[in-house]
């Protein structure tokens, strides 16, 4: 049974069909508190005290919980519910100008946030695009995401429009038959950006692509099936799909940057099950394979470079590119299913839940200036 303080519901959540997390109950939002209550014997409920803005329905697992005690008393499938949230980082204030859009796609009513830069909404601007890809498990919109990671933030300032598109259910239809079969991601996302040109000038030598772990596996199908509209993507904690990488065959020329870690027990670095211990979530091919394609797929020559980025960061990175892209990789050698570099949930439930994450680089910032050179290179 839900709590919402007495106030009317704002929205509401629920986990459906065969997800690990089914039994999660509806929860609802007041502009002043949230309260979560699962329907779990060993379970009582987990309340957070915080002001909320009126105009985004938030979902209730993107929120911090308030104590260990609580989530120890989750049980075992608190560990997916958690690992969601050490992907994509904490909610962060939302930025003053977001602004919430909607169309209907294939007969579907779909969501999406956006910031457009003053100079950007002006006559003749040419501004570059970020699409920020949020996580699956329904934990998070794309708003929450895009705060988390401050790619909202860092993208604005550097002039980027950004949208923050959000999932129809649970997942993307990342090209995992197991999970959002039927559901038209790609065509949703283009048709945002085609509504997004009456408001703002964008450049479309410079529409760029990040995500985290399911999202992350959707910007590998956006490039892959985008018509090739997508100039640079950058998955984090993710690798191409068994699939989706037996039919990819990309169009145009799009630069990569792949952010695995090599402890990631949801993403194994050696490819597998997604999260096999929850259930049939679809599987993914190894690391190296994953680059080993992106590199025959853009033409690259010559052998790559390698270095290294402070002790724990292997690079690879083939330069010699079809079209001026880049195909490189960040392996984060001990890292785990987390954004490097993001503030997050107390340490020792990030590492027990999502492994290790990074503080010697943020991510965030190294995409930037990576879809930054890749703009520059065209």
């Amino acid at each position: 049974m839900l709590s919402s303080g007495g106030g009317p519901a704002l929205g509401s959540f629920a986990m459906s069909g065969n997800h690990p997390l089914r039994r999660l109950a509806l929860i609802r939002e007041t502009p002043s508190k949230v309260t979560v209550s699962r329907r779990m014997a060993s379970v009582r409920c987990v309340r957070i005290s915080r002001q909320l803005p009126r105009d985004r329905q938030l979902r209730a697992g993107s929120q911090r919980f308030a104590s260990g005690a609580a989530i120890r008393r989750l049980g075992p499938l608190s560990a997916l519910f958690v690992a969601a949230l050490a992907a994509s980082g904490p909610l962060r204030a939302q930025p003053p100008d977001w602004q919430a859009r909607s169309l209907v796609h294939d007969g579907q009513t779909r969501h999406w946030h956006e910031i457009v830069p003053a100079a950007c909404a002006a006559r003749g601007a040419r501004c570059p695009l970020l699409v920020a890809l949020h996580g699956g498990g329904g934990m998070m919109n794309g708003a929450q995401f895009a705060d988390g990671t401050g790619l909202s933030a860092e993208g604005a300032r550097r002039g980027y429009v950004v949208l923050a598109p959000d999932a129809l259910g649970d997942n993307w239809n990342d090209g995992r038959p197991e999970l959002a079969a039927g559901i038209d991601d790609v065509g949703f996302i283009g048709a945002m950006i085609a509504d997004l040109r009456g408001r703002a000038g964008v450049d479309p030598a410079r529409i760029f692509a990040a995500g985290a772990s399911n999202g992350g596996l959707m910007s590998y199908r956006l490039a892959c099936d985008g018509a090739g509209m997508f100039r640079a993507i950058a998955p984090v904690i993710a690798h191409l799909g068994t699939a989706l990488i037996a039919r990819c065959r990309p169009q145009g020329e799009v630069s990569v940057f792949m952010m695995p870690g090599t402890a990631d027990w949801l993403m194994p670095y050696d490819g597998g099950g997604v999260a096999a211990m929850f259930g049939r979530r679809g599987t993914v091919v190894s690391s190296d394979r994953t680059l080993a394609f992106w590199q025959g797929a853009m033409g690259c020559r010559g052998a790559p470079v390698t270095e290294r980025h402070g002790a724990s960061v292997a690079v690879t990175r083939y330069d010699a590119c079809r079209g001026g892209t880049v195909v490189q990789r960040w392996t984060v050698e001990g890292g785990g299913h987390s954004w490097p570099g993001r503030i997050g949930l107390r340490a020792r439930f990030r590492e027990r839940l999502s492994g290790p994450t990074s503080a010697e680089f943020s991510a965030t910032e190294v995409i930037l200036d990576f879809f930054d050179a890749a703009g520059r290179a065209r």
